[in-house]
């Protein structure tokens, strides 16, 4: 019942077109709903604990505090709770996709390198004979310059755009890498989040 409510419309995501993206709004339906009843459970024992110690009635401090085990518990089962989500739903959903990149290989997949840089991302694509060529990062001269080999032969008719475009219904691989610093890619619409890394 309560992942039928789709969190992910709620957040303003836009609809998804990839085929794992599915699990991932599911796990964010969970997340969120679990998050939302953290939030009623610790409101209700803030305004619980606000009208238990209000001065009218506790006129003289308890230097004893709590003398039971309640909260211990609640925090053990939040513990639980973010175990069984790790576990049960991260963790298989980050190994599925990690284990059916070989499969993706072997399906003549799409190409691209991803290039961050300062406020933008270039995509570097293989010409016709589907070979990137040689990147040589001595050679950079602007903000998100692939860094292509102009000797290598490979390089030759490779081309590079500020537009991604991917081929339909094929398997696609980026090669997400950065110019400077660490940049953050995604694609939302694909459920795909990736870090760009120098180097």
């Amino acid at each position: 019942m309560f992942t039928s409510l789709n969190w992910s419309k709620w957040l303003g995501i836009p609809d998804n077109y990839s085929d794992h993206g599915g699990n991932v709004d599911h796990l964010i339906d969970i997340v969120h709903w679990f998050m939302f009843a953290l939030f009623i459970g610790w409101t209700l024992f803030f305004l619980f604990c606000l009208w238990k110690f209000r001065a009218s009635k506790n006129a003289k401090a308890s230097y004893h505090g709590v003398t039971n085990h309640v909260t211990s518990h609640l925090e053990i089962g939040v513990v639980i709770i973010e175990a069984v989500l790790l576990l049960g739903f991260a963790f298989p959903l980050w190994w599925e996709r990690t284990d059916s990149f070989e499969e993706v290989q072997q399906t003549d997949p799409a190409r691209v390198r991803v290039v961050a840089y300062q406020f933008g991302f270039g995509y570097h694509y293989p010409g016709e004979d589907g070979k990137f060529g040689r990147i040589d990062r001595s050679l950079v001269s602007r903000p998100g310059d692939p860094c292509i080999d102009p000797d290598d032969p490979n390089g030759y008719d490779d081309f590079v755009s500020g537009i991604l475009k991917l081929p339909v219904k094929r398997n696609a691989i980026l090669q997400v890498t950065s110019t400077d610093v660490i940049h953050n890619y995604s694609i939302v619409p694909m459920r795909i989040q990736q870090d760009a890394i120098p180097g």
